[in-house]
């Protein structure tokens, strides 16, 4: 008896090698089964060996947590390969081994099909970092991505988190952000399920057969008894992790938005009934890209219409990868949320106490982007009143529009609740329930309601002190100097437009602060 190896036939998105089925005729299937070898066993080996003909090798690795099966070779720029659900890299791909004469193809099997398994949490995050880490480990800074269904899902969270590691990109009868709940109830309403993993998990024959069906505007007529063998030898593994991973998908409200789109081609079967066309002519206006339909194909135009199929990828692959775009200069970022318990456990006994004039429940955590003096942009954390929050963000925003740098923006209770410790660090602070400086009145730090910005540059005076010490140099009132606030400021400005009012007016000035009260 021949050994036989993995499965071969693929579900949605993947679907295997059916059209390999029409070329062996099904007395050749008889003759594998009568000898006691699955015919979809028989039907890998064959695949395999296109592989090893096209000069792909197959690699098996450990990548963390996952074991990874991938194969590569070929000639050319880097491309890699993401199938859909049901198969793996080789049933799902087996028709692209063409393009391995102007491509290196880089062809993994995604965790939990075929080669690859892991034991972290299935999701399409740990799909990415599986493609990472591949990457990494051939040495492959850049690659152009092509991903169908499934694997356009994972290409697509893959340009999202590591835009870097992309150069073009071709998404394939997958929904990228333009997939919302009314495509989803009319997908479940046209095929009659509840869950797509009813028909990409099948749970007996008539379920793989209904996914040809899916996957094939011509499906082929497949016999019972090959229904029955490619059902237990590919789709009673790793079924669990599969439905989980279906389940994940269906969990998320809506893709992540693409800030900068990379070149993308859009590639879809006319008459896929699970993503139909419209999907793709909005997918394809929304990343500004290019739209191919291939004609009379379904789910798996790449298997049923290759020709068609790789001709399009390689006009649009042409020449070597661009070199990326530069990246954006990033925005001002702003979030503010209630106290954390480890927020609360920190300032009890340092910034605040029993005593002081509000509650805890009154503040709030802001975290928000500002420009450093080292010309990067950095994330800051401020405690403020509740009704700060909002003078806060458009002040700091100004500040970031017009280039403002902030030393660093920290909780006072980093310096133990140290006043003078914090200016100090030069550091950007709010909350401190503690008196005046020099006096026994609450300070306005205590109620969250006001901000000392760059105390090294922006130094508090009365008479002839001046804290901090080392910040004297600054009492000439350059506006050229970076850091350094002045009336015409753009933060002094918002906040005045705020009803806030800066001690830098003050006879004997504090100008490192700024409160909602003017004291």
């Amino acid at each position: 008896m021949s050994h036989c190896h993995a499965p071969v036939v693929a579900g949605a998105g993947g679907v295997g090698n059916v059209a390999s089925m029409r070329t062996i005729g099904w007395i050749t299937a008889v003759l594998v089964l009568s000898t006691s070898c699955s015919f979809a066993r028989y039907q890998e080996r064959r695949i395999d060996a296109r592989f090893e003909r096209a000069g792909l090798v197959t690699h098996t690795v450990t990548l963390g947590d996952a074991t990874v099966r991938y194969r590569i070779g070929g000639e050319g720029p880097p491309l890699l390969l993401l199938h859909g659900f049901g198969g793996d890299g080789a049933s799902g791909w087996h028709e692209q081994l063409p393009l391995a004469d102007e491509h290196t193809l880089i062809v993994p099997d995604l965790l939990w099909f075929g080669g690859s398994t892991s034991t972290a949490t299935p999701s399409v995050a740990e799909q990415v970092r599986m493609a990472v880490a591949v990457l990494d480990h051939e040495g492959i800074e850049r690659a152009d991505v092509a991903g169908i269904s499934y694997g356009g899902i994972t290409t697509w969270l893959l340009v999202d988190q590591h835009p870097e590691r992309v150069g073009r990109v071709v998404l394939i009868d997958t929904p990228g952000d333009v997939w919302t709940d009314e495509d989803e109830a009319a997908m479940h309403a046209r095929l009659g399920i509840s869950s797509a993993s009813e028909l990409v998990v099948p749970t007996g024959p008539d379920g793989v057969a209904r996914l040809l069906d899916l996957a094939y505007h011509e499906p082929p007529n497949v016999p019972g008894f090959i229904l029955s063998d490619v059902y237990q030898n590919m789709f009673t593994q790793q079924a669990d992790a599969k439905r989980a991973l279906i389940a994940e998908v269906e969990s998320q409200a809506v893709a992540p938005a693409w800030e900068s789109p990379p070149p993308t081609l859009v590639v879809w079967g006319e008459f896929d009934p699970l993503f139909t066309l419209d999907v793709g002519e909005r997918l394809a206006a929304r990343v500004g890209g290019d739209l191919h339909v291939v004609r009379e194909t379904d789910h798996a135009p790449n298997l049923e219409r290759p020709d068609d199929f790789n001709a399009a990828v390689r006009a649009f692959l042409s020449g070597p990868i661009p070199a990326p775009a530069p990246a954006p200069a990033p925005g001002f970022a702003f979030a503010a949320a209630p106290l954390s318990d480890a927020d609360r456990a920190s300032m009890i006994g340092t910034s605040w106490r029993e005593g002081c004039p509000i509650p805890l429940d009154d503040l709030r955590r802001v975290t928000l982007s500002h420009h450093g003096f080292d010309g990067a942009v950095h994330q800051g954390v401020l405690i403020v009143h509740a009704d700060a929050v909002d003078p806060v963000r458009a002040a700091f925003g100004a500040a970031f529009d017009a280039g403002f740098p902030i030393e660093r923006i920290e909780p006072v209770d980093v310096y133990g609740g140290d006043d003078d410790a914090s200016m100090a660090a030069n550091n950007t602070s709010a909350f401190n329930c503690r008196p005046v400086t020099g006096g026994t009145t609450w300070s306005e730090h205590s109620y969250g309601r006001a901000i000392d910005v760059n105390p090294l540059q922006n130094p508090y005076t009365r008479g002839d002190v001046v804290l901090p010490p080392e910040s004297r140099r600054y009492l000439d009132r350059d506006p050229a100097v970076p850091g350094l606030l002045v009336a015409e400021s753009a933060m002094v400005v918002a906040f005045d437009a705020s009803g806030w009012g800066w001690g830098g007016r003050w006879p004997s000035p504090d100008f490192q602060h700024l409160s909602s009260s003017g004291r």
